[in-house]
């Protein structure tokens, strides 16, 4: 049997997978990315995490990133989450070691293609994806297919304005984005904000199920931004539904209210029928769908 090796490089950890043809996966285990030791430190890693599953039946290789990627020709562009990280060409250094065929994207559209193939999207054409975790990530799957638009740096949800007249910046240098108004960055400055104290985001949700007053008013400010975002989405691109996926997208207390207020900033009547659903793959989807786009079929 022939086999393929999914990655994930997150800021934090990566994680692989070693999955079959039909893209099921029959183990994973993670690693520390240590991005702060610098580019020949995650490097390092990110081949010791493929080396660990890696085998002569393997046959390809697809890994997902975090910030810009040029997929065409497998090039991590950058991120600030990886320290001296610029035009890494990654695809190349992992063919050259394991001599087989390597393909890359952005973490955040191969969650998107993992959920419009595999997942909740895969009964529909349009299909777009949101990551709500640290920042906020996207994607939007067309006939089973990614669109990366003209320059590959699209859907990129987390960087549109949805309160231009907003001092809070995002880490990108801009006011008043997405991210910088609904994400875990967000959360922890919500809640200093409302209390003056910091706390991790674990802990401003637990404070906001006890009844905090602080911790209740960050997730009423959080809950219109993002029925805000996702309004936009829908309005934007039309789609069939929405998949999020990421760590905050477990969170009821933030997802299911702005669920429910998405529609009054609809314009269609008919825009209340795109669906938004949370993924039921919360593990394992980025490295699935970067063994999906092994697959010509689905680049």
């Amino acid at each position: 049997m022939n086999y393929i090796i999914g990655v994930d490089v997150g800021g934090t950890k990566i994680q692989v997978g070693l999955m079959d043809q039909k893209y099921r996966v029959l183990k994973s285990a993670k690693f520390l990315t240590e991005a702060k030791k610098g580019k020949a430190a995650v490097i390092n890693n990110i081949i010791n995490a493929v080396a660990y599953f890696f085998k002569p039946s393997v046959k390809a290789i697809g890994l997902g990133i975090i910030g810009e990627v040029d997929w065409q020709k497998g090039i991590s562009v950058s991120d600030k989450k990886l320290k001296g990280w610029h035009n890494v060409p990654i695809a190349r250094i992992l063919r050259k070691k394991f001599k087989v065929p390597v393909f890359i994207d952005n973490d955040a559209k191969l969650f998107t293609l993992s959920e419009a193939v595999l997942g909740a999207g895969k009964k529909y054409k349009y299909v777009a994806g949101i990551t709500l975790g640290t920042g906020i990530g996207g994607g939007l799957v067309i006939d089973k297919k990614l669109y990366h638009g003209k320059d590959n740096f699209v859907t990129e949800f987390g960087h549109t304005v949805i309160e231009a007249s907003s001092k809070i910046r995002c880490h990108c240098g801009q006011l008043g984005h997405f991210e910088a108004l609904v994400s875990g960055t967000a959360m922890r400055y919500w809640y200093k904000k409302f209390s003056g104290i910091q706390k991790n985001t674990y802990e401003i949700a637990k404070l906001a199920r006890a009844g905090n007053r602080a911790a209740k008013n960050t997730f009423k400010v959080m809950n219109r931004y993002l029925a805000i975002g996702l309004a936009n989405m829908i309005n934007s691109l039309n789609p069939d539904i929405i998949v999020s996926g990421g760590g905050l997208s477990e969170l009821n207390l933030l997802v299911n209210p702005a669920i429910k207020d998405v529609n009054k900033y609809l314009i269609l009547p008919n825009q209340k029928s795109t669906e938004i659903v949370r993924t039921k793959n919360i593990h394992h989807s980025v490295i699935q769908g970067a063994a999906l786009i092994t697959n010509l079929k689905y680049r």
